[in-house]
């Protein structure tokens, strides 16, 4: 029986390097649609910078482990403190 994403995630799943910073990656998801929609120009409109960098300051306004974040495009890293204990350590 095929595993779901999840649980193949937990197989591998280790924790982090000790001592390191974690960074967090998140990928815009269906943009080209999104931006379609919304008839946003390429390739930087300042309503779609706004959105992204809106979503990214909700991100660090609900997780207060965060130091810093950049956000190029639809995507966004965050950096957390290196003691954080979101996500328990685990590397995924």
């Amino acid at each position: 029986m095929a595993r779901s994403e999840l649980e193949s995630v937990r197989a591998v799943d280790g924790p982090c390097v000790p001592n390191c910073c974690r960074v967090l990656r998140l990928h815009g998801r269906s943009l080209p649609r999104f931006s379609e929609q919304r008839e946003f120009n390429k390739p930087n409109d300042d309503r779609a910078l706004h959105v992204v960098t809106k979503c990214g300051q909700a991100v660090m306004e609900e997780l207060a482990d965060i130091v810093t974040a950049y956000g190029p495009s639809d995507e966004y890293s965050f950096v957390f403190k290196q003691k954080s204990r979101w996500l328990k350590g685990r590397a995924r």
